[in-house]
C-alpha cells in the first residue's frame, strides 16, 4: 500500500463528504450548517452522519455516511490467509465472458477455427429499431445471445461491414 494513501483518502472523503452535504442542504432547502447539526453523530471517536427513518411494523430504514478512520496502518493487516496466487489464477467471472469467446478462436457465424475479430454495435436497440429492413442472420444471434458483440472471422467481418454477408450460421445448423 502506498505510504500517502491516507492523505489522498481524507481530500475524497472530503470531496465526497461535502458533495453530500450540499445536496441534502439543498433538498431540504437549508444551510449546510443545519445538515451537519441535524445529522452528525459521534461514534467511537469517529464522526459520521446517520439518518434513521422509523417505519411503522418494519424495520427502520438506517443511512449512515463515515463511521471508519481512513489512516495508514504502519504494521499492515498483520498476517492474513490470503493467498496471492490462487486469486490471481482464480476462474474469471461473467465479465471474461467476451475474452473466452476471443480465445476459442471460433468464429461464431461460419465456425471457422483460427484468427477471429470481433464485431461490435453501439446498442442492442439499433438492431430493433421499427421500420427498419428485416434483421440480418448475425442480427438475429446478437439479439438472441443479448450481447453487442460477436467473434468472426476476417471474411464474415468484412461480409458484415460490406453488407453483403448471407453465409451459413451455426445456430441455424
Amino acid at each position: 500500500m502506498a505510504i500517502n494513501v491516507s492523505n489522498q483518502m481524507h481530500n475524497i472523503r472530503w470531496t465526497l463528504e461535502r458533495s453530500m452535504l450540499k445536496t441534502l442542504a439543498h433538498k431540504l432547502q437549508c444551510r449546510t450548517s443545519e445538515v451537519i447539526s441535524r445529522y452528525k453523530v459521534t461514534d467511537s471517536d469517529h464522526k459520521m452522519f446517520r439518518v434513521v427513518i422509523e417505519r411503522p411494523d418494519k424495520v427502520p430504514l438506517i443511512a449512515v455516511f463515515g463511521g471508519f478512520p481512513l489512516e495508514r496502518k504502519p504494521e499492515g493487516l498483520g498476517v492474513t490467509d490470503f493467498q496471492t496466487r490462487s486469486a490471481w489464477h482464480k476462474p474469471a467471472n461473467r465479465r471474461s465472458e467476451v475474452v473466452q469467446r476471443l480465445m476459442a478462436g471460433k468464429c461464431e457465424l461460419c465456425g471457422w477455427d483460427g484468427l477471429v475479430e470481433v464485431h461490435h454495435i453501439r446498442r442492442l436497440a439499433d438492431i430493433d429499431r421499427p421500420g427498419r429492413r428485416p434483421k440480418t442472420v448475425w442480427e438475429k444471434i446478437m439479439s438472441a445471445r443479448k450481447r453487442k458483440t460477436l467473434v468472426v472471422c476476417e471474411a464474415c467481418h468484412e461480409a458484415i461491414h460490406g453488407g453483403r454477408y448471407d453465409g451459413p450460421s451455426l445456430m441455424d445448423g
